[in-house]
């Protein structure tokens, strides 16, 4: 009875920790079931496979099978349950296939580390203890124990903290080849092992405790990599933000000077006139002047002053570029977006349309603007001529890239938009339909608003 439960117990300690922490490398919003329910879930899935494990085990070993026929079914019973929880898995999160399967790969490579020092440090130094036939005993329990909680703080760490956020900000290319390299190192730690295994006496041991660490260290260096490469991303659309904000102070500083230089003006003529005492004239031309500056209060796009301002700027951008703009915005309020999110959301979709109509003649440049607030939600549509004829699914709105997204440069502008419409509980789609564009972006409004 104490040999089957040890079957159990083993059989828990290798695959319980893998499956909790494939979860954490994700947001709560990713996961389909979440929290206490998804945790209890898998203790209550691995605990049945752990008996039904344990009795497998009993069965092989009174029916009299060799150590190596039992060691082969354990490893086959292994892979099926492995399979099935990696479906499992897979279904329960809402990301890119590739960031899915990365993730697995690096959990099945912790928990094939963990298992061959296990072994390694049994034969080494508990060599009598492999002499059963069971893959669990006593000795390589504890190791296996020992080893895991160990070494499972650290990886949780590195799961929530240095992988999450590179999984949040990483694209499709990095995390296909993130996942190249990952598969690689595994498969030549099973090589690795293979060739060793009639060695593991000698020198084998050190040489895998140093193939280990530094493949431990290549996978940091690599993540970090990632996440220097977004800091400097997020480093450009900040300086993206001043530019912007800089414009928007210079332009109001030039509009300042003509204005007093025309007030001078002005006041000149008003002063020559009353001094003539031309009434009639004088009273003309103050109504012009009037009417004249009460018309630059129709330059206010909405009320909505970071909306307005960043509208006027490429607006103006667009129309310098001879792109006729047309627009609807109805936003009678502050609605309490963050100043950079708003600023890289709205100025990589304005950007991006902006950019398409350069490769087109002057008399087809066109874009529209439509913004308004229903509900508890604000929704953004900019549409946009274009020079492609290659229609996405008929023409229906999808979640993927336009091709004149994916020029050199606009990936990450596109990768910026998903990323800050995932943070406000929104979504982003892209239409395309012969020479026209659009993309349509919803967003929740922060609660703080209401």
């Amino acid at each position: 009875m104490i040999r089957l439960l040890q079957q159990s117990v083993g059989f828990l300690i290798q695959t319980l920790p893998v499956a909790c922490i494939f979860f954490l490398a994700f947001d709560k919003e990713k996961l389909r079931v979440g929290g206490r329910w998804l945790y209890m879930s898998i203790c209550a899935v691995l605990i049945s496979f752990s008996v039904v494990f344990s009795g497998l085990m009993a069965i092989l070993s009174q029916a009299g099978y060799s150590q190596e026929k039992i060691q082969d079914c354990a490893d086959a019973y292994f892979y099926a349950v492995l399979i099935l929880c990696m479906i499992l898995a897979f279904l329960n999160v809402k990301a890119h296939f590739c960031k899915r399967l990365l993730i697995l790969f690096i959990i099945v490579y912790y928990a094939a580390i963990i298992y061959s020092f296990s072994t390694l440090l049994v034969f080494r130094f508990f060599h009598e203890a492999l002499s059963g036939i069971l893959p669990y005993n006593r000795w390589n329990l504890m190791l296996l124990f020992a080893l895991t909680a160990l070494s499972l703080p650290a990886l949780c760490w590195f799961m929530s903290a240095r992988v999450r956020e590179m999984l949040a900000v990483i694209d499709v290319a990095r995390t296909t080849r993130a996942c190249f390299y990952v598969c690689v190192e595994l498969l030549l730690y099973i090589v690795f092992l293979n060739l060793a295994s009639g060695y593991w006496m000698d020198a084998s041991f050190y040489m895998l405790v140093c193939y280990c660490i530094s493949n431990i260290i290549m996978m940091y260096m690599f993540f970090a990599e990632i996440q220097m490469a977004w800091k400097s991303a997020v480093m450009e659309e900040k300086l993206r933000v001043f530019e912007l904000k800089y414009e928007s102070i210079d332009n109001s500083i030039r509009e300042t000077q003509h204005f007093r230089h025309d007030l001078r003006h002005h006041l000149g003529i008003i002063s020559t006139l009353n001094s003539q005492g031309k009434k009639e004239e004088l009273s003309a031309y103050l109504n012009k002047y009037i009417s004249v500056y009460e018309g630059l209060d129709e330059e206010i796009i909405c009320d909505y002053p970071l909306v307005n301002t960043i509208l006027k700027y490429y607006i103006e951008k667009a129309v310098r570029e001879n792109i006729c703009v047309t627009k609807n915005v109805i936003l009678k309020e502050d609605l309490g977006f963050d100043f950079m999110d708003m600023t890289v959301l709205m100025g990589n979709s304005l950007e991006n349309a902006i950019e398409a109509n350069r490769y087109l003649p002057e008399d087809r440049r066109w874009m529209y603007v439509e913004m308004m607030k229903v509900k508890g939600t604000m929704l953004i549509l900019v549409e946009n001529s274009c020079c492609l004829q290659k229609t996405i699914n008929g023409g229906s709105f999808v979640e993927q890239i336009p091709q004149n997204f994916r020029n050199k440069g606009h990936g990450l502008g596109v990768e910026s938009i998903h990323r800050i419409a995932e943070k406000y509980g929104g979504s982003v789609e892209f239409k395309q339909e012969e020479h026209r564009y659009a993309v349509r972006i919803v967003l929740n409004i922060p609660l703080n608003t209401y």
